[in-house]
Protein backbone atom coordinates (compact mmCIF):
# COMPACT_ATOMS: atom_id res chain seq x y z
CA UNK A 1 0.00 0.00 0.00
CA UNK A 2 2.76 2.25 0.81
CA UNK A 3 4.48 2.07 -2.60
CA UNK A 4 0.73 2.51 -4.21
CA UNK A 5 0.56 5.66 -2.50
CA UNK A 6 4.21 6.72 -3.62
CA UNK A 7 3.40 6.04 -7.26
CA UNK A 8 0.04 8.34 -6.86
CA UNK A 9 1.69 10.70 -4.64
CA UNK A 10 4.68 11.27 -7.69
CA UNK A 11 1.61 11.12 -10.54
CA UNK A 12 0.34 14.05 -8.68
CA UNK A 13 3.77 15.93 -8.36
CA UNK A 14 4.25 15.73 -12.02
CA UNK A 15 0.51 17.54 -13.20
CA UNK A 16 1.65 20.79 -10.91
CA UNK A 17 4.49 21.14 -13.07
CA UNK A 18 2.38 20.43 -16.62
CA UNK A 19 1.06 23.11 -18.62
CA UNK A 20 -2.22 24.00 -17.60
CA UNK A 21 -4.37 24.40 -21.05
CA UNK A 22 -6.82 27.02 -21.40
CA UNK A 23 -10.72 26.04 -20.82
CA UNK A 24 -13.40 28.48 -21.52
CA UNK A 25 -14.95 30.18 -18.47
CA UNK A 26 -18.81 29.39 -20.23
CA UNK A 27 -17.86 25.39 -20.37
CA UNK A 28 -16.58 25.46 -16.27
CA UNK A 29 -20.07 27.63 -15.67
CA UNK A 30 -22.04 24.99 -17.39
CA UNK A 31 -21.66 21.50 -16.27
CA UNK A 32 -24.31 20.55 -18.81
CA UNK A 33 -21.04 21.00 -21.88
CA UNK A 34 -18.87 17.70 -20.32
CA UNK A 35 -18.46 14.77 -22.64
CA UNK A 36 -18.99 10.94 -22.38
CA UNK A 37 -16.92 8.53 -22.98
CA UNK A 38 -16.48 4.87 -23.58
CA UNK A 39 -13.28 2.78 -22.53
CA UNK A 40 -12.17 -0.54 -23.39
CA UNK A 41 -8.71 -1.98 -22.22
CA UNK A 42 -6.69 -5.01 -20.75
CA UNK A 43 -3.43 -5.72 -18.69
CA UNK A 44 -1.45 -7.96 -16.50
CA UNK A 45 -1.69 -8.61 -12.92
CA UNK A 46 0.91 -9.47 -10.42
CA UNK A 47 -1.00 -10.71 -6.96
CA UNK A 48 0.74 -10.34 -3.47
CA UNK A 49 1.10 -12.78 -0.85
CA UNK A 50 -2.14 -14.42 0.36
CA UNK A 51 -2.19 -15.68 3.82
CA UNK A 52 -4.34 -18.69 3.58
CA UNK A 53 -6.40 -19.78 6.66
CA UNK A 54 -7.44 -23.20 6.70
CA UNK A 55 -8.62 -23.99 10.16
CA UNK A 56 -6.87 -26.61 12.37
CA UNK A 57 -7.68 -29.93 10.55
CA UNK A 58 -5.85 -29.77 7.98
CA UNK A 59 -2.13 -30.70 7.38
CA UNK A 60 0.38 -28.69 9.32
CA UNK A 61 3.12 -27.67 7.33
CA UNK A 62 6.62 -26.02 7.69
CA UNK A 63 6.38 -24.32 4.19
CA UNK A 64 2.95 -23.08 5.64
CA UNK A 65 0.01 -21.79 3.13
CA UNK A 66 1.21 -18.22 2.53
CA UNK A 67 1.93 -17.76 -1.17
CA UNK A 68 1.14 -15.66 -4.11
CA UNK A 69 -1.97 -16.54 -6.56
CA UNK A 70 1.45 -16.13 -9.21
CA UNK A 71 -0.25 -13.77 -12.65
CA UNK A 72 -3.31 -13.29 -14.74
CA UNK A 73 -4.33 -11.20 -17.71
CA UNK A 74 -7.50 -9.28 -17.10
CA UNK A 75 -9.90 -7.36 -19.79
CA UNK A 76 -12.07 -3.94 -18.66
CA UNK A 77 -14.36 -2.10 -20.45
CA UNK A 78 -16.36 1.10 -18.93
CA UNK A 79 -18.39 4.02 -19.80
CA UNK A 80 -18.34 7.58 -18.20
CA UNK A 81 -18.28 11.06 -18.32
CA UNK A 82 -15.80 13.96 -18.62
CA UNK A 83 -17.22 16.82 -16.36
CA UNK A 84 -16.14 20.67 -17.23
CA UNK A 85 -13.69 21.17 -14.93
CA UNK A 86 -10.85 18.22 -14.34
CA UNK A 87 -13.35 15.78 -12.76
CA UNK A 88 -14.24 11.95 -14.65
CA UNK A 89 -16.67 9.42 -13.81
CA UNK A 90 -16.90 5.78 -14.74
CA UNK A 91 -18.57 2.38 -14.52
CA UNK A 92 -16.37 -0.32 -15.27
CA UNK A 93 -16.46 -4.11 -15.79
CA UNK A 94 -13.07 -6.17 -15.21
CA UNK A 95 -12.87 -9.84 -15.32
CA UNK A 96 -9.19 -11.91 -14.30
CA UNK A 97 -10.00 -15.14 -15.82
CA UNK A 98 -7.20 -17.15 -13.69
CA UNK A 99 -4.83 -16.45 -10.96
CA UNK A 100 -2.73 -19.83 -10.16
CA UNK A 101 -2.15 -21.11 -6.55
CA UNK A 102 0.53 -23.54 -6.41
CA UNK A 103 2.47 -24.72 -3.41
CA UNK A 104 4.52 -28.05 -2.77
CA UNK A 105 4.27 -28.67 1.39
CA UNK A 106 5.85 -31.50 3.38
CA UNK A 107 3.27 -32.89 5.95
CA UNK A 108 4.51 -33.50 9.77
CA UNK A 109 0.70 -34.65 10.71
CA UNK A 110 -0.14 -38.50 10.49
CA UNK A 111 -2.59 -38.14 13.04
CA UNK A 112 -4.83 -35.41 10.40
CA UNK A 113 -8.13 -37.12 8.97
CA UNK A 114 -7.11 -38.01 5.10
CA UNK A 115 -4.28 -37.79 5.99
CA UNK A 116 -2.16 -37.28 2.50
CA UNK A 117 1.94 -37.03 3.44
CA UNK A 118 4.09 -34.82 1.22
CA UNK A 119 2.00 -32.97 -1.69
CA UNK A 120 0.96 -30.05 -4.14
CA UNK A 121 -1.55 -28.25 -3.34
CA UNK A 122 -3.36 -26.58 -6.75
CA UNK A 123 -6.26 -23.95 -7.12
CA UNK A 124 -7.69 -21.33 -9.23
CA UNK A 125 -9.38 -18.35 -8.42
CA UNK A 126 -11.16 -16.13 -10.76
CA UNK A 127 -12.31 -12.52 -10.40
CA UNK A 128 -15.19 -10.22 -12.11
CA UNK A 129 -15.72 -6.96 -10.50
CA UNK A 130 -17.69 -4.04 -11.43
CA UNK A 131 -16.60 -0.50 -9.62
CA UNK A 132 -17.82 3.36 -9.69
CA UNK A 133 -14.43 5.20 -10.21
CA UNK A 134 -13.40 8.65 -9.82
CA UNK A 135 -10.59 10.27 -11.67
CA UNK A 136 -8.99 13.67 -11.95
CA UNK A 137 -7.66 15.03 -15.36
CA UNK A 138 -8.43 11.89 -17.26
CA UNK A 139 -10.03 13.53 -20.09
CA UNK A 140 -6.31 15.30 -20.89
CA UNK A 141 -7.61 18.96 -20.35
CA UNK A 142 -5.42 20.37 -17.88
CA UNK A 143 -1.78 19.91 -17.14
CA UNK A 144 -0.95 18.64 -20.21
CA UNK A 145 2.58 18.41 -22.55
CA UNK A 146 3.00 18.58 -25.90
CA UNK A 147 5.24 16.63 -27.91
CA UNK A 148 6.38 17.48 -31.66
CA UNK A 149 2.85 19.07 -32.36
CA UNK A 150 1.99 15.65 -32.69
CA UNK A 151 0.07 14.89 -29.62
CA UNK A 152 -0.71 15.84 -25.76
CA UNK A 153 0.20 13.82 -22.96
CA UNK A 154 -1.22 14.71 -19.56
CA UNK A 155 -1.38 12.51 -15.98
CA UNK A 156 -3.91 11.34 -14.22
CA UNK A 157 -5.14 9.65 -10.87
CA UNK A 158 -8.39 8.11 -10.11
CA UNK A 159 -9.66 5.50 -7.23
CA UNK A 160 -12.99 3.14 -7.26
CA UNK A 161 -14.97 0.78 -5.38
CA UNK A 162 -17.64 -1.59 -6.03
CA UNK A 163 -18.53 -5.00 -5.77
CA UNK A 164 -16.29 -9.18 -6.67
CA UNK A 165 -17.43 -11.99 -7.86
CA UNK A 166 -14.63 -14.51 -6.77
CA UNK A 167 -14.80 -17.84 -7.71
CA UNK A 168 -12.43 -20.20 -6.59
CA UNK A 169 -12.01 -24.00 -8.42
CA UNK A 170 -10.06 -26.20 -9.88
CA UNK A 171 -8.77 -27.15 -6.14
CA UNK A 172 -6.79 -30.49 -5.83
CA UNK A 173 -3.77 -31.69 -4.21
CA UNK A 174 -1.26 -33.84 -6.11
CA UNK A 175 1.04 -36.44 -4.62
CA UNK A 176 4.54 -36.96 -5.54
CA UNK A 177 5.63 -41.05 -6.53
CA UNK A 178 8.56 -42.57 -4.31
CA UNK A 179 11.04 -41.83 -8.02
CA UNK A 180 10.33 -37.93 -7.51
CA UNK A 181 9.57 -37.56 -11.10
CA UNK A 182 6.02 -38.44 -12.16
CA UNK A 183 3.05 -37.52 -9.95
CA UNK A 184 -0.01 -39.93 -8.96
CA UNK A 185 -3.04 -39.29 -10.01
CA UNK A 186 -5.13 -36.31 -8.47
CA UNK A 187 -6.80 -36.63 -4.80
CA UNK A 188 -8.44 -35.05 -2.39
CA UNK A 189 -10.75 -32.65 -4.95
CA UNK A 190 -13.37 -29.96 -4.04
CA UNK A 191 -15.98 -28.63 -5.87
CA UNK A 192 -16.62 -24.99 -7.01
CA UNK A 193 -17.29 -22.38 -4.52
CA UNK A 194 -18.33 -18.59 -5.28
CA UNK A 195 -18.68 -15.46 -3.10
CA UNK A 196 -19.32 -11.69 -3.52
CA UNK A 197 -16.90 -9.70 -1.93
CA UNK A 198 -15.73 -5.93 -2.06
CA UNK A 199 -13.73 -4.61 -5.00
CA UNK A 200 -11.68 -1.54 -4.80
CA UNK A 201 -8.79 0.02 -6.76
CA UNK A 202 -6.54 2.90 -6.97
CA UNK A 203 -4.98 4.15 -10.44
CA UNK A 204 -2.51 6.68 -11.84
CA UNK A 205 -0.85 6.95 -15.80
CA UNK A 206 -1.04 9.15 -18.35
CA UNK A 207 -3.47 9.93 -21.08
CA UNK A 208 -2.09 10.54 -24.62
CA UNK A 209 -4.73 12.21 -27.05
CA UNK A 210 -4.22 10.74 -30.39
CA UNK A 211 -7.03 13.00 -31.87
CA UNK A 212 -9.90 15.07 -30.24
CA UNK A 213 -12.15 12.29 -30.03
CA UNK A 214 -9.61 9.29 -29.66
CA UNK A 215 -7.33 8.59 -27.30
CA UNK A 216 -4.71 6.16 -25.10
CA UNK A 217 -4.37 5.49 -21.35
CA UNK A 218 -1.26 3.46 -20.03
CA UNK A 219 -0.92 3.30 -15.93
CA UNK A 220 -0.64 1.55 -13.07
CA UNK A 221 -3.53 0.48 -10.39
CA UNK A 222 -3.27 -1.41 -7.09
CA UNK A 223 -6.24 -4.01 -7.22
CA UNK A 224 -8.35 -5.40 -4.00
CA UNK A 225 -9.96 -8.10 -5.25
CA UNK A 226 -12.09 -9.06 -2.30
CA UNK A 227 -12.18 -12.33 -0.58
CA UNK A 228 -12.59 -15.91 -1.82
CA UNK A 229 -12.81 -19.06 0.15
CA UNK A 230 -12.91 -23.10 -0.95
CA UNK A 231 -16.07 -25.56 -0.75
CA UNK A 232 -16.56 -27.05 2.59
CA UNK A 233 -15.85 -30.39 1.84
CA UNK A 234 -13.59 -33.00 -0.71
CA UNK A 235 -13.93 -36.15 -2.11
CA UNK A 236 -11.34 -38.43 -3.30
CA UNK A 237 -10.75 -38.59 -7.39
CA UNK A 238 -9.80 -42.57 -7.20
CA UNK A 239 -12.95 -43.73 -5.19
CA UNK A 240 -16.26 -42.86 -7.15
CA UNK A 241 -18.12 -44.29 -3.90
CA UNK A 242 -16.30 -41.99 -1.48
CA UNK A 243 -18.59 -40.57 0.84
CA UNK A 244 -17.70 -36.21 0.80
CA UNK A 245 -15.50 -35.42 3.79
CA UNK A 246 -16.49 -32.64 5.45
CA UNK A 247 -13.91 -29.80 6.41
CA UNK A 248 -12.95 -26.20 7.30
CA UNK A 249 -12.75 -24.26 4.04
CA UNK A 250 -9.79 -22.26 2.82
CA UNK A 251 -10.36 -18.86 2.82
CA UNK A 252 -7.78 -15.93 1.26
CA UNK A 253 -8.32 -12.37 0.12
CA UNK A 254 -6.90 -11.34 -3.68
CA UNK A 255 -4.39 -8.42 -3.93
CA UNK A 256 -2.72 -7.24 -7.11
CA UNK A 257 0.04 -4.61 -8.86
CA UNK A 258 -1.30 -4.41 -12.10
CA UNK A 259 -0.12 -2.45 -15.72
CA UNK A 260 -3.11 -1.72 -17.87
CA UNK A 261 -3.22 0.19 -21.47
CA UNK A 262 -6.98 1.20 -22.46
CA UNK A 263 -8.41 3.24 -25.46
CA UNK A 264 -11.05 5.79 -24.69
CA UNK A 265 -13.61 6.97 -26.99
CA UNK A 266 -14.95 10.56 -26.70
CA UNK A 267 -18.99 10.67 -27.90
Amino acid sequence: MKKTLAILAALSSFALYGEQCNVSSSCCDNCCCGTPFISIGGGYSWSFKTSIKTGPFWDPSPQGYRDDLNESEFYFIGVGYHFPCVISASFELDYHPSFEYKRFQTSTANQTIGFLGDKTRHFRVSNTAFTFNLFLNKSGNYWSWNFCECFDMSPFIGAGVGVAYNTLSDFHSVLPLSTGDVSEPVRSIMVSNRRIALAAQAIGGFTIKLSEKLSLDLGYRWFYGGKFRSNNYTIESDNLNYTPHITQPWKGTLMANEAFASLSFSL
